[in-house]
């Protein structure tokens, strides 16, 4: 095994593609070093040397060793014998940036070396700033900076790593590159900006939290990467289910830093430096509820988790644990609730993971009520939940399902459009701009919403709070558009980034879609004012999308897109917000060519019982639906996108 070889297999282990637009912590201890060794030994029988034999076998001590041999040698180019650590490091970085020229896979660069062409998938320092995060894996207390640089160099020293009287301080990451620790933020800014602009989140996320930790300029960067360690990780499902935070629901920082000290008995195991920052609300505890919060946002419900468990002559194994899968039931209400000033709660499951073929909930007001998809992310409808403060719990015995329903603090909702409900108000967690909303919040709140909604005018916000069937000690609010500089409330925040979605069309794949039924563009959480334009990009004269008539946001392609030429949406007069292609393609097979008939999901139709299908040429099916399909009149466009 060489540098590169190691640098690889951790990169591997770090980066997927199942960790798209998920924070990735740059932190691996001993074990799952080795264990990467020894998966790779089961691939490549000759990576490690020992003699097989004379009766050797692979251990843990011997992978591990060939890991710290590599790190203390470096790949080539690295500096020779007598080059530190630390500087071995940096010139790893700086090899990294001279190789600007990308590679054939996502964020891999070329190495043009003695004739040879060479795939570099990751940055060629990442195995080293791992390093640098190994010492704090343990229970390290850290009462000041002092600690971290303690912890580092007698691991360093115990590893061979560094000599004794050599050991590393503040100047010697200040002294890297041009000096004030520019060369230390670089190494690790340039793997948070390698994920997000060369790899496009799509194999993870490294966040360069350390930027806002002006007192900890040096030990913030591992420190940052490490507070949380991948066993408490693989645990914070089973946290967030045992305190009722349920996919898809809000909690404030406030809760859940309380939350996160006060718990013992899901086996988190925080660290004791991370509990340490969390009792004293420092920069550092702050900045580990919102990585708890990241990983909350993003969790599918499921409490599943995968354990590697050891046992005796040095065996191994990934046990599959199965837990309890937890959702949210969010509440919609009437679209027109302003004509008739009467409210009628629906409840739909949001769906974060796949459900069972034949889910089943019983709770209070609900026997034995088999719950069916209406789209990829919710349910239909389920009568006869109340909207309640108080929780009310439905289960599911046979699949393990805990569905919860549960007014918030701050319930948010916007026009149901974005989801397909065009007759709903649907729940979304933040507020967002260019679209009205709703805010549905306890009597306690209601000041506090009274006082900042004033801000926006008596034509732009307005009290609801005496419609009929409001639930008992809540209050309702509804604004037209919240304005640019417009803050966010507790447990509320206002999103931050714009986002051009595509909705609908018929999909090929590749973001490509059938010319015959083109998809729409959502604009979500922009401005008021904006449009959207089409812009070739082999050039040619731009087309401006056309307004839908009933939801606002909702944007069509006009008449006269080129099939064949690939283009992308951007918002006029503003930076480009969305950099991805789209292509439109004739649905014509040729003569020879036959394709079998497809229902709404992409399966395969009989084309006399379909209601629609796609037969490989063209559509077909009920005339009403078809019309409905191509004019955007109901949710149905949004169900029928197979991937052909």
């Amino acid at each position: 095994m060489t540098y590169n070889d190691w640098n690889n297999l951790l990169g591997d282990r770090l980066f997927k593609a199942k960790r798209a637009q998920q924070e990735v912590f740059l932190f691996l201890n001993a074990e799952q070093v080795t264990e990467a060794g020894r998966n790779m030994a089961a691939k490549v029988p000759d990576a490690f040397d020992y003699d097989e034999e004379e009766g050797e076998t692979l251990t843990d001590e011997i992978i591990w060793r060939s890991f710290l041999t590599c790190m203390r040698n470096g790949p080539p180019g690295s500096g020779s014998r007598g080059v530190g650590l630390l500087q071995r490091a940096y010139n790893c970085y700086s090899n990294w940036q001279r190789l600007c020229e990308a590679g054939e896979t996502l964020g891999s660069r070329v190495l043009r070396q003695s004739g040879e062409v060479y795939q570099v998938r990751y940055p060629v320092h990442l195995s080293y700033l791992l390093l640098f995060t190994m010492p704090f894996g343990g229970d390290v207390e850290l009462a000041n900076t002092r600690g971290y640089y303690k912890s580092l160099n007698k691991w360093l020293h115990d590893n061979d790593l560094i000599p004794t009287k050599a050991p590393l301080n503040t100047p010697d990451f200040s002294a890297l590159g041009v000096g004030n620790g520019a060369g230390w933020r670089a190494m690790w800014q340039s793997v948070g900006a390698w994920t997000l602009d060369e790899c496009k989140s799509q194999l993870g996320e490294v966040h360069n939290r350390a930027n806002n930790w002006p007192n900890w300029p040096y030990v913030g960067w591992p420190l940052a990467q490490c507070l949380l360690q991948p066993a408490t990780l693989s645990r914070l499902p089973l946290f967030f289910g045992r305190y009722n935070l349920l996919p898809g629901s809000t909690v404030t920082n406030e809760r859940l830093r309380a939350l996160l000290i006060a718990d013992n008995t899901s086996g988190l195991e925080l660290p004791h430096a991370t509990r340490q920052e969390l009792q004293k609300d420092s920069e550092l505890g702050q900045a580990v509820v919102d990585m708890v919060q990241n990983v909350f946002s993003l969790w599918t419900g499921s409490t599943n988790r995968r354990e590697r468990v050891r046992y005796s002559w040095n065996r191994t194994e990934q046990v599959e644990h199965r837990g309890k899968t937890y959702a949210s039931l969010l509440p919609f209400l009437p679209l027109h609730i302003c004509e008739t000033e009467d409210l009628t709660w629906y409840f739909r499951l949001h769906i974060k993971t796949a459900l069972p073929e034949e889910l089943v909930l019983t709770g209070p007001g609900v026997k034995q009520l088999a719950v069916q998809p209406e789209t990829n992310e919710w349910s239909q409808e389920i009568p006869g939940i109340l909207a309640s403060s108080q929780a009310q719990i439905y289960q599911d015995t046979v699949n393990d399902w805990q569905a919860v329903a549960q007014l918030g603090e701050i319930q948010v909702f916007i026009p149901g459009g974005r989801y397909g409900f065009y007759q709903y108000w649907a729940p979304i967690k933040a507020l967002e701009h260019g679209t009205e909303m709703l805010l549905l919040c306890r009597e306690n709140r209601a000041a506090m919403i009274e006082h900042w909604g004033k801000n926006f005018g008596p034509s732009n916000f307005a009290d609801w709070s005496h419609f009929n069937n409001l639930p008992a000690g809540y209050c309702l609010f509804w604004l037209a558009d919240l304005p640019a500089d417009a803050a966010g409330l507790p447990g509320v925040e206002a999103a931050t980034e714009s986002l051009i979605s595509v909705e609908g069309g018929l999909d090929f794949g590749h973001r490509t879609y059938l010319d015959e039924l083109p998809p729409s563009f959502r604009v979500i959480n922009g401005k008021s004012n904006w449009r959207l334009a089409l812009i070739y990009g082999d050039g040619g004269e731009s087309l401006t999308l056309l307004p839908d008539a009933k939801d606002k946001g909702l944007w069509h392609l006009p008449a006269g897109v080129r099939v064949g030429s690939r283009f992308s949406i951007v918002i006029e007069g503003e930076a480009n917000t969305n950099n991805l292609s789209y292509g439109l393609k004739s649905g014509v097979l040729p003569t020879h060519c036959t394709a079998p008939s497809r229902g709404r999901f992409g399966q395969i139709v009989d084309p006399q019982n379909a209601e629609i299908y796609y037969d490989g040429s063209c559509l077909g099916g009920n005339s009403v639906l078809l019309h409905q399909l191509h004019q955007r009149q109901t949710g149905y466009v949004y169900h029928f996108t197979p991937s052909l």
